[in-house]
């Protein structure tokens, strides 16, 4: 029986997923793979750190020093082993990435999501609703 990953299918598994397999290094980074927002990232990443999952570092980079994010070795491990072996249509929760300007201007992610599909939608009244799949 294969052995239970810890916080797979969670918001701590995506933020976790997205440093040790999708190579995440910075906040604004795990915020665009993972899709979370800065409220409920923080408060995640908090948690992460809390139990010591997560650490920051330090690197060098062209003279500059950053902060970059680092997973607890065992994790960090059952991570890579379990994605290297699922193919990019079997992955559990697919990621979405948003931008934060979509965030902050949704009629304009509407109107180009419009163009995108060939749709006609009047938004005069500022109601936009979406029903189904």
């Amino acid at each position: 029986m294969p052995k239970e990953i810890p916080y797979l299918g969670s918001w701590k598994g995506r933020i976790i997923k997205s440093i040790a397999v999708d190579g995440a290094r910075t906040w604004n980074e795990v915020r665009e793979k993972t899709g979370l927002n800065p409220k409920t990232l923080n408060r995640v990443l908090k948690e992460l750190f809390d139990v010591e999952k997560i650490r920051k570092i330090k690197v060098k980079i062209d003279e500059e020093y950053r902060e970059e994010y680092r997973v607890d070795k065992e994790l960090y491990k059952q991570y890579l082993e379990h994605f290297k072996d699922l193919e990019v249509k079997e992955q559990v929760v697919p990621t979405v990435s948003i931008s934060e300007k979509a965030q902050k201007d949704p009629i304009s992610w509407i109107d180009s999501w419009q163009g995108l599909k060939g749709l006609n939608v009047d938004l005069e009244n500022k109601h936009f609703y979406l029903s189904g799949r």
